[in-house]
């Protein structure tokens, strides 16, 4: 149980802000589903997605979170209409009392505020209640590795999840007055 509660604990302590998207058609939304949700915390895979897809080099630096060791770290942008979208990528370890666990980030940020994010997030999960305490600008799921489309375990099935897959996600949409931030953090063994 310490265990679950650790690796939960860790999860949240990354909380990233989100963008908010509308599913149908956004762009930064689809880039997010396309390039981080696809490559399934594989911080190459998602560096070479991005990279097909026309995204450029930039020199936007991506922050360290405490208790980890980044190992790799890529920035990329794209034009998106009036708005740019900038993407993070890393890969690391986040080091916790139960022991060390592999860490991908893929992390898609807007320059322009999303009313929708949260709610659209919402519906790509199938409509199930965030994880995280109520919040209207931020919503944080926990779900299984793989698959089209996210699969929603809760911070109960995050044990499980690592126990039986080998690792769990963690979805964040936030939606600030000024950006719309989308993150997928892959923790595996």
């Amino acid at each position: 149980m310490i265990r679950i509660l650790s690796l939960a604990a860790a999860a949240a302590a990354l909380a990233v802000p989100v963008t908010s998207f509308a599913q149908g058609g956004d762009p930064a939304f689809g880039a997010f589903q396309k390039i981080c949700w696809s490559a399934n915390g594989d911080y190459v895979g998602a560096v070479k997605a991005a990279d097909a897809d026309g995204w450029k080099d930039t020199q936007v630096i991506a922050p360290t979170e405490a208790g980890v060791s980044l190992t790799d770290k890529a920035a990329r942008e794209k034009p998106a209409g009036s708005e740019t979208m900038t993407l993070l990528v890393t890969r690391g370890l986040q080091h916790t009392k139960g022991g060390d666990f592999k860490v991908d980030t893929c992390k898609l940020t807007v320059n322009k505020a999303d009313a929708g994010l949260i709610d659209a997030g919402k519906a790509w999960l199938g409509g199930v209640d965030q994880d995280n305490k109520a919040d209207k600008t931020l919503a944080v799921y926990y779900v299984k590795l793989g698959g089209a489309s996210p699969e929603h375990v809760g911070a109960a099935g995050v044990q499980a999840a690592m126990d039986k897959g080998g690792g769990f996600g963690v979805l964040k949409f936030q939606a600030d007055s000024d950006a719309g931030i989308l993150v997928f953090q892959a923790y595996t063994k």
